[in-house]
């Protein structure tokens, strides 16, 4: 009788951890389940802007965002800057190199590098864009007349360019150009990453 009350006893116990553990099961299940709910009630607000709302163009091909907060659209009508309101443009009459930019390249000093479809490189600086000044060397190393730039790194005011066909090459402040590695058949574009 002793080992019946006994049995039972351990029985009540095991249904009770038996419950129990449902019960902890049924929490973490209920917990997840609601975290999924909040989480979906939280999406970002997306808007959509065109050239009613002031972008330049009706292609955006690259996007940054400046030092002091500024969001800029390089398009293939000139670039923008949005102060989260409004849109200023900026074509080739207000400085810019060529109207068809295709990339921004932010560099340590602030600057915002222009590459264009041209590949006359241009920079902005406080709202003003700045022609780079051994542009005119460049033009050597075009594959074509059309955007050849693979990669770009601005390293204290060195200016490393990955040309598609032509390897990378290095600008000092000079204007000196030093190939740094040349194009080969089995590799035709060259791609730079900054030192961490």
């Amino acid at each position: 009788m002793r080992n019946c009350i006994f049995c039972l006893q351990y029985l009540v116990k095991l249904h009770f951890l038996y419950f129990q553990v449902k019960y902890s099961q049924l929490i973490i299940l209920l917990s997840f389940f609601f975290s999924f709910i909040v989480s979906y009630a939280q999406h970002p607000k997306m808007q959509q802007y065109t050239i009613e709302d002031g972008i330049s163009g009706t292609e955006v091909f690259d996007v940054i965002q400046d030092d002091r907060g500024y969001i800029w659209l390089a398009t293939n009508n000139g670039i923008c800057k949005f102060n989260g309101k409004k849109f200023e443009s900026y074509y080739k009459r207000d400085g810019l190199p060529d109207n068809s930019i295709i990339e921004f390249y932010k560099d340590s000093r602030g600057r915002i590098w222009i590459l264009p479809y041209n590949n006359k490189l241009a920079y902005l600086k406080n709202d003003s864009i700045y022609s780079y000044k051994f542009n005119n060397k460049l033009k050597v190393y075009e594959y074509s007349s059309v955007y050849s730039i693979a990669s770009f790194l601005v390293k204290k005011d060195d200016l490393y360019i990955g040309w598609i066909r032509n390897g990378i090459i290095k600008i000092n402040k000079a204007g000196n150009i030093d190939t740094i590695n040349a194009y080969s058949e089995s590799s035709s574009c060259v791609y730079l990453f900054p030192e961490k």
